[in-house]
């Protein structure tokens, strides 16, 4: 004689729990529960030389500042979010007439400690310097333009510096 059972589950015990407790029932790190981003994810560098025909030669080199970042943190379906936005610098050097009048690295406390403006600059990124070619060939002066931007907006603010051949400078926000 053989016997024969047959046993099923159809998981009903289980279909009564929400993913929620399922999840509550394990033994999970927090970090189950969070997602952290870096952007940029690695390190980034870019460096322009340029010679002006009013005797002027601008290096600017722009990277990313591994270091310090701005970080916007919030909560989507049970799930924190840490997105942290990675500031740049650039380091600046320019000569007039092969002698060297300006050479200084430009980030956030640069424009934070010589600005007196009402623009909040904290919870925006610092992302690059470049030289209006422009305006600086038709005057004897150098003129770089400095973006900041708030994350995931297209709320930015452009700061002007304007270098002369003795390398006296001036900023003030570009309107």
């Amino acid at each position: 004689m053989t016997l024969i059972f047959f046993t099923s589950c159809d998981g009903k015990d289980r279909a009564r729990t929400s993913l929620e407790e399922k999840i509550a029932n394990k033994d999970l790190p927090s970090s189950f529960f969070e997602k952290t981003e870096y952007f940029p994810k690695e390190y980034i560098e870019v460096i322009s030389d340029t010679l002006i025909n009013n005797g002027f030669r601008v290096e600017i080199k722009t990277f990313s500042d591994m270091n310090n970042s701005y970080i916007r943190e919030f909560v989507k379906d049970r799930i924190k979010y840490k997105e942290y936005y990675r500031d740049f610098l650039s380091s600046i050097t320019i000569w007039k007439d092969n002698k060297e009048v300006f050479f200084n690295t430009v980030d956030r406390d640069f424009f934070e400690t010589r600005i007196s403006s009402n623009k909040e600059l904290n919870d925006m990124t610092f992302h690059n310097v470049w030289l209006d070619d422009e305006t600086s060939t038709f005057t004897n002066t150098i003129v770089l333009n400095s973006l900041f931007c708030k994350p995931k907006t297209n709320e930015c603010v452009v700061y002007k510096m304007i270098i002369d051949e003795t390398g006296y400078f001036t900023l003030k926000e570009d309107n």
